[in-house]
């Protein structure tokens, strides 16, 4: 976690302080004394941290900055303690806690039992890209020295992911285009025209490659003498046929944009996006096959439990040697028996692998 490499010395001070008070029975009841004595309104207690996971450290930066006020105190009280950070090392822990805290709500939602649908992870997206872009020209150098690493981190996912999330906030009926020409213009100020343009593309380009996806042919038959040997196959039907073609995708294509001008729904909290979508598949038959497949992408690659550890996940000899198709087909089939849902091919998640978005 390079954020927490950023402020390794007042990190370090910080575990050092819970570890003397935490190893000490008789000198963690006196902290807890110093505590009730100065009337410190925190109601978490110490533990020091596992530094294999990041959010025990977040945790633990986060508790201790709370009863700082403690620390001074037994500094002063206790001979042999001379170990806590200075007031602007303090500082620096508060403020690395203030970018932590965007990066440890955002996965704890990959952890919860229930995967969120991929429209939920824009909320969380272009609110850490506009934090992290407003500490990196921060004026205070501790904000600036801790949110410019992270930004530059940050950059690189946004770049590869934030296409698809904001397509897929966009199948969100209580936000479409609503959020992302918000976000954006907080984000890019001026430049906004530009990236919001780059989104209306996008979905309008996928939308097109839903519609030139093949129909499934109907059964069945008619009664005999019902079309009078009617040649249906006849060289003038192939005109006939080219014209069904234009006008079904000139119809579905409306059919998007007939969603984008709808009215918004009330943002109610519990809202089932995917039931929603069910619902409507008949008004919007094309359209509703496109936010399943967005709405089911998996944000992440790894298991939940991984996504707090700290360092990079290895893949054995075995696995590195799969062909990208194969990869692919483990990711999403993986996802799709998590959900419990049925997955059609790979083909339809081409056109959005493709999508990348410029910085």
């Amino acid at each position: 976690m390079e954020a927490l490499n950023s402020g390794n010395e007042a990190v370090k001070k910080v575990r050092n302080c819970v570890k003397y008070v935490k190893t000490n029975e008789i000198l963690e009841e006196k902290f807890l004394e110093l505590k009730q004595q100065l009337q410190v309104s925190s109601t978490k207690t110490l533990q020091l941290d596992d530094q294999n996971r990041w959010n025990t450290t977040y945790e633990m930066l986060q508790t201790a900055s709370e009863l700082k006020e403690v620390f001074f105190f037994l500094d002063t009280s206790d001979a042999d303690y001379s170990k806590a950070p200075a007031p602007n090392e303090w500082n620096h822990v508060e403020n690395l806690c203030t970018y932590l805290k965007l990066l440890f709500d955002t996965a704890n939602l990959l952890t919860s039992s229930t995967i969120p649908t991929t429209n939920t992870f824009f909320h969380e997206a272009w609110k850490i890209r506009l934090e992290l872009a407003r500490g990196a020209t921060s004026e205070d150098v501790s904000i600036s020295g801790i949110a410019i690493p992270m930004r530059e981190s940050f950059d690189r996912y946004w770049k590869s992911c934030c296409l698809i999330l904001a397509i897929a906030v966009v199948m969100d009926p209580r936000f479409k285009m609503k959020l992302v020409e918000f976000s954006f213009t907080k984000i890019y100020g001026e430049e906004a025209v530009s990236y919001i343009n780059l989104v209306d593309e996008g979905i309008h380009q996928l939308f097109l490659e839903y519609v030139a996806l093949p129909v499934a042919a109907g059964g069945g038959g008619v009664a005999a003498g019902g079309d009078g040997g009617l040649d249906v196959e006849g060289v003038g039907m192939t005109d006939f046929d080219m014209y069904i073609m234009e006008t079904a995708s000139q119809q579905s294509k409306s059919e998007l944009d007939q969603y984008l001008e709808e009215s918004l729904l009330p943002r109610v909290h519990e809202f089932d996006v995917v039931g929603w979508w069910k619902l409507n598949k008949v008004k919007y038959p094309t359209l509703s096959k496109m936010a399943r497949d967005i709405l089911t992408i998996p944000v992440s690659t790894v298991i939940p439990e991984s996504v707090f550890e700290v360092g990079r996940n290895e893949m054995d000899q075995y696995r590195c040697s799969l062909r990208a198709e194969t990869v692919e087909a483990i990711v999403c089939a993986k996802d799709w028996l998590r959900n419990g849902g049925e997955g059609d091919s790979g083909e339809l998640m081409k056109p959005l692998a493709k999508m990348e978005f410029p910085i």
